[in-house]
């Protein structure tokens, strides 16, 4: 696994974290912490490391050939003024230096803030020039889009224009499709000799094995499964675009986070729904659980990438899911000293 495929995981890992440490310490429990650790992949012992105020890494196993999966427990006492901030600007979304821009979605005019610069010429001639395959992710409309753009002749100029225009064009529509339709409507990506890969059936797999929400948050889960069919006004959400640089490529992605308190813990989810090249989509889960020591804080993380499949023998994913859980585990020792350990 190289290390410009871990960045881009850690670096969207503070979306989660940030919706995380920014919910109230003072919840009750409702739940015994220890009936839902049995349904969580740590064990007896990690968990006392984890109130020892520990990180521990876990590796769930995984669900399909492109994935990767990693789990990870700690301690948080957050400061609700600060992190209240960061929750509702995303300001920790501007430390990370691979971020180059980020907006939160309340219209489909936002998408208008998304630039690209004269040294992303590369990037717009890989869009004039799509076509199946996993150098973009692109539906079959979207690559039609982008070859006609291709088909008038235009000049570097007016293609730069354009292209942008489109690209713009293209996340308003897939997020908008999204907010209406959840996972079904995702577009899927053209792979080639007729293959795709269906990034919708991906988030609702990994969305009905969570057992441990099946059992102690069912709202929640209910609404994971079925958004944006099912609603609920406890229910928090936000949605992100963020531009990021990617193996020396910009990317962009599409976030939906979701929060909200069920059975005294407060359960979260960080849904990537698109992601123009690098990974296909990952969601990642959070739970908040009071407890004697402090509040426990699991974070499951499920990410799929053409990387991963590349792995080939099972020794080599092994290896490449310690080393993101080691990459994660790093990055949320930082976050978690800022919002207060």
């Amino acid at each position: 696994m190289n290390g410009s495929f871990l960045v881009y995981i850690r670096v969207l890992a503070v979306v989660l974290l940030t919706a995380l440490c920014s919910q109230p310490s003072t919840i009750k429990a409702e739940v015994d912490v220890d009936e839902v650790f049995k349904l969580l992949p740590f064990s007896d012992k990690e968990r006392q490391k984890i109130l020892k105020g520990e990180i521990v890494k876990t590796l769930p196993i995984e669900t399909a050939d492109r994935e990767l999966a990693v789990g990870l427990g700690f301690l948080v006492k957050n400061n609700p003024e600060l992190v209240e901030t960061y929750f509702l600007q995303g300001k920790l979304m501007d430390n990370p230096e691979a971020i180059i821009n980020h907006r939160v979605i309340n219209t489909t005019s936002d998408f208008k803030a998304l630039k690209l610069t004269t040294e992303e010429k590369s990037e717009i001639k890989k869009f004039l020039a799509a076509s199946p395959g996993r150098d973009l992710n692109l539906g079959a409309h979207e690559i039609a889009a982008f070859n006609a753009l291709k088909a008038k002749g235009l000049s570097d100029k007016d293609s730069n224009v354009q292209v942008l225009a489109q690209m713009q064009t293209m996340l308003s529509e897939r997020y908008q499709a999204y907010r209406n339709g959840g996972v079904s409507a995702i577009a899927p990506y053209e792979l080639g000799d007729g293959q795709q890969f269906k990034l919708g059936e991906y988030l609702q797999s990994i969305s009905e094995i969570t057992a441990v929400l099946e059992k102690f948050y069912p709202k929640f889960h209910k609404i994971l499964l079925e958004y944006p069919k099912i609603k609920d006004p406890d229910l928090k959400e936000q949605f992100f675009w963020l531009k990021m640089i990617v193996e020396g490529r910009p990317t962009f992605t599409l976030i939906h986070r979701m929060a909200m308190e069920e059975n005294g813990a407060h359960v979260v989810a960080a849904r990537h729904f698109y992601a123009s090249q690098a990974y296909n989509g990952q969601q990642e889960l959070g739970i908040l659980l009071p407890s004697s020591k402090g509040t426990l804080a699991v974070v499951l993380t499920r990410v799929s990438s053409d990387e991963v499949a590349g792995f080939g023998s099972s020794a080599k994913r092994f290896i490449g899911k310690r080393l993101l859980a080691s990459e994660l585990a790093g990055f949320f020792k930082v976050v978690q000293d800022k919002v207060g350990k």
